[in-house]
């Protein structure tokens, strides 16, 4: 009786655990370990969108628009795999919306090419997607598109969002109807970040709207884009390591590499893939010591990591069941859960 408790056991006692008692699970769990592949990729396709969001720091960027082009896409996504990394995601978003590069279903088909096993995800406003450009999404191996309703009454959607609501959720039903008669089922997310126009009540509305249509229904926190907006406070203040240092190759449309997705004008460059080995860029001696610090719970380099929430109690997701892939050996652990 007591064998067959201890796996809820362990569970509960894993999320009883102050942030600080979780960060040194993680760095017993680690031990002297610093170089690793990653499992997932984030390729921004453009850093151009049709929306300008309220929570979004789009107009703030000072980087210049363009969008990433189909012989660079390939050279990244060869260099990946000749490099060994196991992927098993590969997502697009970025600081655009990827509906604006018109050859992106090309690249998604050589993707699964390439890694045949990873999960392909499209985030996306869908005040693009009309029926033609739905198809031909359809058409492509994308497996989920993940659509950004920032608001549910024509209102609060519209000044928040800076588009059409009444075109986005037409856009968004008529995917929806389109996907259900394919024989491969794409798997479909509406997403709100609540904001100070989107009350608690429109919040339920909204829920209450996409429920039955969506496969999964997000209500992700407000992030503070590094120091672009007020970092919300949280109840347990200690900061957890950075899942994405560890885990996630953050690639901008011209090829640059950046620690974390929250660096929306790239100010904190890695290198660029398109010139440099992914080796030499994720496993730098920067990287390194930026997750040996963490480990050691230094988060003040660089100013963007300083109580950022990603870093906190939204971390423990990752950490309880990642497995982390070292250069050497191979490969090492199922999670914390296994390894406390």
């Amino acid at each position: 009786m007591q064998k067959e408790n201890a796996p809820e056991q362990k569970a509960s006692s894993l999320e009883n655990m102050t942030n600080h008692q979780f960060r040194e699970l993680i760095a017993r769990s680690v031990g002297d370990r610093r170089a690793f592949l990653p499992t997932h990729l984030a390729i921004e396709m453009t850093n151009a969108c049709n929306a300008d969001c309220i929570m979004c720091p789009y107009s703030a960027q000072t980087r210049v628009k363009g969008v990433l082009r189909a012989d660079k896409h390939a050279l990244i996504i060869d260099k990946i795999k000749a490099w060994g990394a196991p992927i098993n995601m590969i997502t697009h978003a970025g600081l655009g919306d990827p509906l604006l590069d018109k050859r992106l279903e090309d690249k998604l088909v050589y993707e699964k090419t390439v890694f045949p096993n990873a999960q392909v995800i499209v985030y996306t406003n869908g005040g693009l997607l009309d029926e033609a450009r739905a198809r031909r999404l359809l058409a492509s191996p994308v497996d989920v598109v993940s659509f950004s309703v920032n608001g549910f009454r024509k209102e609060t959607y519209e000044n928040v969002m800076k588009i059409s609501r009444d075109t986005t959720f037409a856009n968004i039903e008529r995917f929806d109807a389109l996907r259900r008669e394919q024989p491969r089922r794409v798997r479909m997310a509406v997403s709100l970040v609540k904001t100070d126009l989107c009350s608690t009540e429109e919040i339920k509305e909204f829920v209450e709207y996409w429920r039955g249509k969506a496969d999964d229904i997000i209500l992700p926190q407000w992030i503070s884009w590094g120091d672009y907006f007020e970092k919300p406070p949280v109840e347990d203040d200690a900061q957890i390591p950075c899942f994405y240092i560890w885990k996630t190759m953050m690639i901008d449309h011209d090829g640059t590499v950046k620690m974390c997705c929250e660096d929306y004008d790239s100010k904190y460059k890695m290198g660029n893939i398109l010139e440099q080995d992914p080796n030499e860029i994720f496993n730098s001696a920067r990287m390194m010591r930026q997750r040996g610090d963490q480990l050691r719970g230094d988060f003040s380099s660089p100013k963007i990591c300083q109580g950022c929430s990603e870093a906190k109690t939204s971390a423990r997701g990752f950490w309880l069941q990642a497995a982390l892939y070292p250069t050497q050996p191979p490969v090492c652990g199922d999670g914390l859960a296994a390894a406390e």
